[in-house]
């Protein structure tokens, strides 16, 4: 409409009323130091059968109302790191060690409770969990997460933090034949469905015991073999015979002989090399009721072997090899937002004034508000104090630099309040890092 002084940048909408709306919302082509004023505002498209017209809740004055808030982008100041760069991984464990991440992501820094935080793992049976741990007195701030491999518009916020957890799929790294008896391959995996119940189900949370995709497992050829329990006693709880495969299964992370299970329908009792086999991770035990004691939190992959190069003998291995899944060795430290000193110190040097020269005729076209001259020193220190000369040496203004970013304008007014006049100036900046001079033109 006429006069309007808004515009929408994103709408974000539901389906069925009652759903949660992520979003997320990243602006562009700003300028630092200005300010800038957005409206989150839910609508309704009312209902003219019913007579209700369309509803939207209105405008305001930003730091009045909660739908408001005004920002102004900054430019970092030197030596200046983000959390995600100071994430350190402590893991203390002997299986396959996490591949995955840790991202966290600062939205409020007034809202933050300490200076350091921690992401640490707990597993049961059927899930993997995560909590976000204040790592100066260990207060849990999030717990019981079990999103993973998110973005931002569906992480939680707490404490003016953003945690992103990435984790590794539930697959082994690799599977190849690692023992041989002879010269020639003889083992190889045929088909490889992943985690049996989630394959099944077709419900990936249903892959469960996360511990089971961490170890490493070997199909040993031996002159022992080992009695497959079947799946689908757990499916109709109906008993069936035990079927001899020609091998032994161990779980080499824990230096322990597990048990198998087989996919076979109808169930016969007699194991062909095409059908689907499945590492049960728990202590073999022929006589025991692994059904009851193992179903279905610790069947793991399912797999057959492929029949066209099958051919072994007894010292042929074949190898499953365990991603790196997080898990209670796990831990992920880091920091918030903060100065390096001594790359603040380094980066002294890359201080620069901009416009250089400052030209009126140029700088006009470009300064966000009429009338009013500006230039800016960038890469400046978080607090420093700013020093500009005259060629003769006298002082025409000392700048306070306090904002902690990394810019600071000057409106060209000498201590006097007088525009100052064309010619070449000197400027020196002080702060804790170190001292750096330069200069800069001014051509009216």
């Amino acid at each position: 409409c006429l006069g309007r002084d808004y515009y929408p940048l994103a709408t974000y909408r539901i389906l069925n009323p009652g759903e949660p709306i992520a979003h997320s919302f990243i602006d562009t082509g700003l300028y630092n130091g200005v300010e800038y004023w957005y409206c989150l505002a839910a609508f309704d498209q009312g209902d003219t059968t019913a007579g209700v017209d369309a509803l939207q809740n209105g405008f305001g004055i930003a730091g009045e109302i909660s739908n408001i808030i005004a920002v102004t982008p900054r430019a970092n100041p030197a030596g200046y790191y983000e959390a995600s760069t100071t994430v350190e991984h402590i893991y203390t464990g002997t299986a396959a060690e996490s591949d995955g991440s840790v991202i966290p992501l600062i939205f409020d820094n007034e809202a933050l409770t300490a200076s350091e935080f921690e992401v640490v793992f707990e597993e049961t049976n059927t899930e993997l969990l995560w909590h976000l741990l204040n790592a100066e007195n260990q207060d849990t701030i999030l717990a019981n997460q079990s999103i993973y491999n998110n973005d931002a518009s569906e992480a939680e916020l707490a404490d003016g933090l953003q945690i992103l957890v990435t984790k590794n799929e539930n697959n082994p790294k690799s599977y190849n034949q690692t023992g041989f008896s002879g010269s020639d391959t003889t083992l190889a995996i045929g088909s490889f469905d992943g985690p049996a119940i989630a394959y099944w189900t077709g419900n990936e949370s249903y892959a469960f015991a996360p511990s089971q995709y961490r170890a490493n497992y070997e199909i040993r050829y031996t002159t022992d073999s080992s009695m497959a329990f079947s799946l689908w006693e757990g499916f109709d709880g109906v008993p069936y015979p035990l079927t001899p495969v020609p091998f032994e299964v161990w779980n080499t992370t824990t230096n322990e002989r597990v048990s198998v299970a087989m996919d076979d329908w109808p169930v016969d009792g007699v194991w062909e090399t095409e059908e689907q086999l499945i590492i049960v991770d728990m202590p073999y035990d022929p006589l025991g009721d692994l059904t009851s004691i193992a179903f279905p939190y610790f069947y793991g992959w399912r797999f057959s072997l492929d029949p066209n190069i099958y051919n072994p003998s007894v010292g042929d291995i074949l190898t499953l090899e365990g991603n790196g899944v997080h898990g209670p060795d796990d831990k992920f430290v880091f920091k918030i937002d903060g100065i390096n000193s001594s790359a603040a110190a380094g980066e002294l040097s890359n201080i620069k004034v901009v416009p250089n020269p400052y030209l009126v005729q140029y700088s006009s076209l470009v300064e966000t508000t009429e009338g009013r001259s500006k230039l800016y020193f960038n890469n400046l220190p978080d607090v420093c104090t700013i020093r500009i000369y005259n060629v003769g040496g006298d002082l025409v203004k000392t700048l306070n630099h306090t904002s902690g970013d990394g810019s600071e304008p000057w409106d060209l007014l000498a201590e006097n309040a007088h525009q100052i006049s064309s010619g070449i100036y000197l400027f020196h900046v002080d702060s804790e890092y170190g001292e750096f001079l330069g200069r800069f033109a001014v051509v009216k």
